[in-house]
């Protein structure tokens, strides 16, 4: 009897996932046409290229962001997977009528650069946090492991605030500028479907 409830389960399992993945197309490459172009203009994205998608979903919004490769195209929608700095994958997912803008090149997410300036600023303050707590003037109360951790933890913090979101803007916008910047939205640039 178990055994039998084991197998309906994994049937289950793998009719779901046959079920979810019936219309997808799995990408190896995307392939954006020039409309301006007298010659047959185009630029292929490969599914192991970082690209950056600015989209609008509606007209009194802001534009969005959204990074990483392509992992598949399904229903009008491109599925884009990111790696973050800490191995956590994120999926999102961008119609094309809403694309606007589409940059390739050494891009990524102002979420996943935030998460890497946060590292690297909370290695930064690791020495002088240990340092700080061998003071003199420390109190008997607390020994000088948990005072360098008190000090790392509220200069983490502090950087997380200040340092970090601006190294962050100003690394996702170098990185940007230096993208290759393909127009969607004023019909320079055409996303060919997958058939």
């Amino acid at each position: 009897m178990q055994l039998l409830r084991k197998l309906n389960k994994i049937f289950f399992f793998i009719f779901f996932i046959y079920c979810s993945n019936v219309n997808a197309v799995s990408l190896d490459k995307l392939i954006l046409k020039n409309q301006n172009s007298e010659a047959d203009e185009q630029h292929v994205i490969f599914s192991d290229e970082t690209i950056l998608i600015e989209y609008k979903t509606n007209t009194a919004g802001p534009k969005k962001m959204a990074a990483g490769t392509i992992v598949a195209f399904k229903n009008n929608y491109i599925h884009l997977e990111t790696k973050t700095v800490f191995n956590k994958i994120i999926l999102s997912k961008v119609h094309i009528k809403h694309i606007h803008t589409i940059y390739t090149g050494n891009v990524r997410s102002w979420r996943d650069l935030y998460s890497k300036w946060i590292l690297y600023f909370s290695i930064l303050t690791i020495p002088g946090s240990i340092e700080m707590a061998k003071t003199p003037y420390r109190t008997e109360i607390i020994s000088e492991e948990v005072g360098a951790l008190i000090n790392w933890t509220f200069f983490t913090m502090v950087s997380s605030y200040t340092y970090a979101p601006l190294f962050s803007y100003i690394d996702f916008n170098i990185r940007k500028s230096k993208a290759l910047k393909f127009d969607i939205h004023n019909d320079v640039w055409k996303i060919d479907q997958p058939k």
